[in-house]
């Protein structure tokens, strides 16, 4: 299995924006520029990969949506690729959409389905999202209280070295 980087925090000062339905349209043409850094193409290439199915390529593109590598900010359009490439089996996609939802700075907030996204991306073996799951169970947020179930999550992120899980545990206590 690939090795990724953890996702990236959503950036501050956006607006939330409306999730629209399905997957967004390509941009026009006036929407696209190519950032120092990035391979000219790029972003056309990992929008060709996903369209063929490939979930890592839809996390990815999203990903540019997010940050604005070699496309315009868009956070819609992130999510729409995110939810693809989780929908897909890609557990970082998971994890980049359950952050939009959880904060509400880009989209309407929904911490229950961003403990749902958070669980699927724990359960296929995203430690970013079991320790996530992990405190929304702990707390209560978005999901009933379950305190067990939320420091056996953290547990099993802190166990893969998950500093921050491993800090939120020991503010548990145990």
């Amino acid at each position: 299995m690939e090795q990724r980087p953890p996702p990236p925090l959503p950036l501050p000062g956006w607006s939330p924006a409306a999730p629209r339905d399905g997957l967004a349209p390509p941009p026009a043409a006036s929407d696209r520029r190519e950032p120092p850094g990035l391979p000219p193409g790029q972003a056309e290439l990992l929008r060709q990969r996903c369209e063929l199915g490939e979930a890592f390529a839809c996390n990815d593109l999203g990903l540019s949506y997010f940050q604005g590598l070699g496309l315009l900010r868009d956070p819609v359009r992130a999510a729409d690729y995110y939810k693809r490439g989780c929908d897909l089996g890609d557990a970082v996609g998971c994890v980049n959409l359950g952050l939009m939802l959880l904060t509400g700075r880009d989209l309407p907030a929904d911490p229950g389905t961003a403990a749902t996204l958070f669980q699927r991306a724990c359960d296929r073996g995203d430690m970013a999202g079991c320790g996530n799951a992990g405190l929304l169970y702990a707390n209560g947020r978005g999901v009933p209280r379950d305190t067990e179930r939320g420091r056996g999550l953290l547990r099993r992120a802190c166990d893969a070295h998950l500093e921050e899980a491993c800090q939120t545990l020991k503010r548990l206590g145990r």
